[in-house]
């Protein structure tokens, strides 16, 4: 594999849980792992973005509380020697 995509991102899905949702998204040719980013800043000029997690599955659980609103999340694919461009932004929808 020459070149990563972006991962597309399907957005988030209740789990059963109280306040947890899976944000998921679809797999990437070449990707042995996914690192995946929030941000919880409101100023779109100077974003804070922090890690997450590195997983090698293509959804992560995330917690959903009224005190998280406004979180945003972003995910790329990471291969043996490229780490590809970051999805699209995405945020769970208001409890």
């Amino acid at each position: 594999i020459s070149h990563i995509e972006a991962p597309v991102t399907l957005g988030f899905r209740n789990t059963g849980f109280l306040n947890k949702v899976e944000y998921h998204w679809r797999g990437v040719d070449g990707a042995l792992m996914y690192e995946v980013e929030k941000c919880m800043d409101q100023d779109t000029i100077n974003e804070t973005w922090e890690r997450l997690k590195l997983t090698s599955k293509t959804s992560l659980v995330v917690d959903r509380t009224q005190n998280t609103q406004g979180i945003k999340y972003r995910v790329r694919a990471l291969g043996t020697r490229e780490e590809g461009p970051y999805s699209q932004v995405t945020a769970p929808a208001a409890n």
